[in-house]
């Protein structure tokens, strides 16, 4: 009789499958010892068929010997051997055996039991759930999204036209800033132009500044010199002609001046006009001695312009003319 017995042990094993394909479990055999001493023996997992040793371990079994354990048995006493199964991913689906042997360490190659075949199954693969199939209309919502996407980047980066002076000018600057938004400049700066005959102020047209975006021009107006009291008529009136002013003669009487020569202008020295203006001059004719008074009066306009038709006559460069004209006709167009 041999010296040990398989009192308990299941004949099949279940192992679950992990998500990463690997399989694993464990089952428990009650080896007894039959004999009235005590008894060493030796547990052994046998693989059958297909099954990998490597797949296989006993608890308490050294590492370097994983598929085999010695155990003392008292007299009559049981022991219970448990061995782990890790079946790798990728294994050959299909069923497999193995058995455990107990053999006794006086007689291994006479004295031994051999355990019932533990059957376990390899599990295919998984197979991954096909992916489901994207709606075709999707495709055209996106076609939809991308197009306007690529719109809304196309009317934000792509270049603006320039802007057409004729919008702005004459306007206020706050009425130009206002259509130059409304026209895609919505930051639109400004910088002071040429005189053209407008209010000061008003916008005579668009520029590029340095970085080559455009600015509002406006007109900065001509100021009248200062000191021309004192001065000859003629000129004063080539001065004022020289910058686009024109004269309008009148009469002074102050006897602390010389004839001939300027007692006031209206408007006053240093004052912002706009190109074109005329300009009130009084000049000088000396009291006769028995008038007195010797104060500054402005009587009727005299005909200085029979006596000194060079006051008079002194031209407005060409130049100035030309922006006086475009200027009324705009200031005509939009009813001002």
């Amino acid at each position: 009789m041999p010296t040990f017995e398989f009192a308990d042990c299941p004949t099949r094993l279940d192992l679950p499958q992990a998500s990463t394909g690997e399989q694993t479990g464990s089952v428990t055999c009650t080896v007894r010892n039959t004999q009235g001493g005590r008894q060493a023996g030796r547990i052994r997992v046998k693989p059958e068929g297909e099954a990998k040793p490597e797949w296989f371990s006993i608890a308490g079994a050294p590492p370097t010997s994983p598929l085999e354990l010695e155990q003392e048995f008292a007299a009559g006493s049981a022991a219970s051997v448990t061995v782990h199964l890790r079946v790798p991913a990728g294994a050959p689906a299909g069923p497999q055996t193995f058995k455990l042997l107990v053999l006794s360490e006086q007689q291994p190659d006479t004295d031994f039991a051999v355990g019932p075949s533990i059957g376990f199954t390899v599990a295919a693969p998984a197979v991954p759930p096909p992916k489901p199939k994207v709606p075709r209309w999707i495709f055209a919502v996106l076609a939809v999204v991308v197009l306007a996407m690529i719109g809304g980047a196309a009317a934000l980066f792509w270049p603006k036209g320039a802007l057409d002076p004729q919008l702005v000018a004459g306007h206020s600057l706050a009425d130009a800033q206002k259509i130059a938004a409304e026209n895609g400049y919505p930051d639109i700066g400004s910088r002071p132009g040429d005189p053209a005959g407008y209010d000061p102020g008003t916008v005579t047209g668009v520029a590029d500044d340095p970085d080559g975006k455009p600015v509002l021009l406006t007109d900065p107006g001509v100021t009248i010199p200062a000191g021309l009291r004192g001065q000859n008529v003629v000129a004063v009136a080539q001065q004022l002609a020289d910058i686009g002013l024109r004269v309008s003669p009148g009469e002074a009487h102050e006897a602390g001046l010389d004839n001939n020569v300027i007692a006031s202008v209206a408007p006053p020295e240093g004052t912002v006009v706009k190109l074109g203006e005329t300009v009130q001059v009084a000049v000088n004719q000396k009291p006769a001695a028995s008038g007195g008074g010797g104060g500054v009066v402005v009587g009727p306009v005299v005909n200085i312009c029979k006596t000194n038709p060079q006051i008079c006559n002194l031209p407005i460069r060409q130049q100035f003319l030309r922006r006086i004209e475009r200027s009324t006709a705009t200031m005509k167009q939009l009813g001002q």
